[in-house]
């Protein structure tokens, strides 16, 4: 429900609470989000291409580079504690919602108020 709502972002809320809420173990957690996160992005890929919103040489060249990532984070993964793995995802979390908290005081800054009743 929680990746529903909020899209493939929603992951770093449905991963804390598999592994606190439900007691999933941390690979069996970040293996299961990356699961529903396949099945979810090959059903909003057909329907893309269906539509004609997908530019295939610039997917290709993103795939070319996702591939040998994955791979090697997968790789990297296997030799990182799943404390540390927890910290990492904590670490990310932190990170962008300090970004988003500045872009929004930053656009609220630039947004010049309007008196009441002017269009």
């Amino acid at each position: 429900m929680l990746s529903g709502l909020l899209g493939v972002g929603g992951a770093f809320l449905v991963i804390p609470v598999m592994i606190y809420f439900l007691g999933v173990p941390t690979r069996a957690a970040i293996g299961s989000s990356l699961g529903v996160l396949l099945l979810s992005s090959l059903s909003g890929v057909a329907a893309k291409l269906s539509t004609g919103q997908v530019i295939v040489s610039w997917a290709a060249g993103l795939c070319v580079g996702a591939l040998p990532g994955s791979w090697t984070g997968a790789t990297l993964s296997r030799q990182v504690s799943a404390r540390g793995l927890r910290l990492s995802l904590a670490a990310l979390v932190a990170a962008t919602a300090i970004r988003m908290l500045v872009d929004l005081v930053t656009t609220l800054r630039l947004t010049p108020l309007k008196a009441v009743g002017t269009p």
